[in-house]
């Protein structure tokens, strides 16, 4: 998916009127949005995880990038998701 695609999905999803649901595309078009459109690397991220990213928690970034398609960008996209991921739990976990 190029960017501008990904960028249409967002607003597309952001919109006020009849705003399209992201949570209904397909797991390897989400992850190519959060991924700034680099289709190579949500494919194969999506068929290394069958769609359950846990399976990359604790990876390192070397490993990350073991997984074609994925360059060093797209491996700190992935950890610093990760980490971003903990904090909300994190903050979750402490209101409730």
């Amino acid at each position: 998916m190029k960017r501008k695609t990904a960028e249409t999905l967002f607003h597309q999803a952001t919109r006020k009127h009849d705003p399209i649901d992201l949570g209904a595309l397909p797991f390897a078009q989400r992850l190519s949005i959060l991924l700034g459109g680099n289709d190579k690397a949500a494919a194969s991220i999506a068929e290394y995880t069958g769609g359950d990213l846990r399976k990359l928690t604790g990876m390192e970034l070397a490993d990350l990038e073991g997984i074609p398609g994925v360059g060093r960008a797209t491996a700190v996209r992935l950890f610093v998701f990760f980490t971003l991921v903990a904090d909300l739990l994190g903050a979750a976990e402490e209101a409730a």
